[in-house]
């Protein structure tokens, strides 16, 4: 998923546009260093034309997956003059320290006056960030449960405990999950002599907004994302290794260099603080022989480094 509407301090710098200049654009993180060139200008039909070139610093520390700036003109008033076309700076790929030189970029402006300055800012942009994720329990202490209990019918959040490894186990299953950004994989142990049943149609991830979401595995066609899915039958003392991931997160992008893809469980940074500490949990039900047993899996970020 693409980060858009971060909310930043931002510190904008008003520069003739005759000539190199050399721009600051200030974030959270650190400083943007830009050396703009004016190369083209024109005026057809009442629609102004400047083409801007030069190069980008990443002063920041971070190393950005991505970034984009809006590039707003304005008169020698001081008014903000409309852009027709274009505006928009996209940086790509920046590693710490990094110079990059700029594409050129074409920015179009609505009625008679020229831009005498102009002032960037910063939009959108991501970097990577790091998740630690830990697998919770429900209390076990008795006098504990039956206060909960007593409580509310549902456990609290804050009272589930952190497991020391990211493995369930009853008398009947062992479920050992690897949690990562894309997608969560698992390998289910079936600890009886009698065939496990997982009904996928029933299965369902719930996020770290209580969002409930269906699921696909491994094998599903993303095309064939919104059907009925096959059940799979784990034969007794046998495992099976498989992976889920939201079927609403895939989408299928046209054109030359489109095709299906799907957004990440995740986001990177910085929207990734926000997910700090959160709980999400995966609902798993399983057919045992001829009796039916509902799991439910929740886990915790723990950990976000950026």
């Amino acid at each position: 998923m693409r980060f858009n509407g971060f909310l930043v301090f931002l510190l904008l710098f008003a520069f003739p546009i005759a000539g190199q200049q050399n721009v600051a654009v200030k974030v959270p993180e650190g400083t943007f260093e830009f050396r703009l060139i004016r190369v083209t200008y024109s005026n057809l039909y009442g629609i102004r034309r400047d083409t801007l070139t030069g190069s980008i610093s990443n002063n920041t520390g971070k190393h950005w997956l991505s970034a984009s700036f809006r590039i707003r003109p304005y008169d020698a008033a001081g008014n903000e003059i409309p852009a027709q076309f274009g505006g928009t700076i996209s940086a790509g790929e920046l590693k710490p320290g990094e110079n990059k030189p700029l594409n050129e970029y074409d920015l179009f402006l609505k009625g008679p006056s020229r831009a005498a300055s102009l002032r960037l800012e910063f939009i959108t942009g991501e970097y990577p960030a790091n998740y630690s994720f830990v697998l919770l329990e429900k209390p076990t202490l008795g006098w504990l449960t039956g206060f909960l209990a007593g409580c509310s019918t549902r456990t609290p959040d804050s009272a589930y405990v952190e497991t020391s490894e990211p493995v369930y186990q009853d008398s009947d299953v062992r479920v050992k999950f690897s949690v990562g950004k894309q997608e969560i994989d698992f390998t289910l142990e079936n600890k009886t002599d009698q065939p496990i049943t997982i009904d996928w149609n029933r299965m369902s991830y719930v996020d770290a907004f209580g969002e409930a979401h269906k699921l696909i595995h491994s094998g599903v066609k993303y095309i064939d994302r919104a059907q009925s899915l096959s059940p799979t039958t784990v034969p007794p003392n046998s495992k099976i290794e498989d992976m889920i991931f939201p079927s609403d997160q895939i989408y299928y992008s046209e054109g030359k260099y489109g095709g299906w893809s799907r957004h990440a469980l995740f986001p990177e940074g910085p929207r990734a603080e926000a997910f700090l500490g959160k709980q999400f949990s995966v609902f798993m039900p399983l057919q045992i022989g001829n009796k039916n047993k509902d799991y439910s899996f929740r886990f915790k970020i723990k950990e976000v480094k950026m």
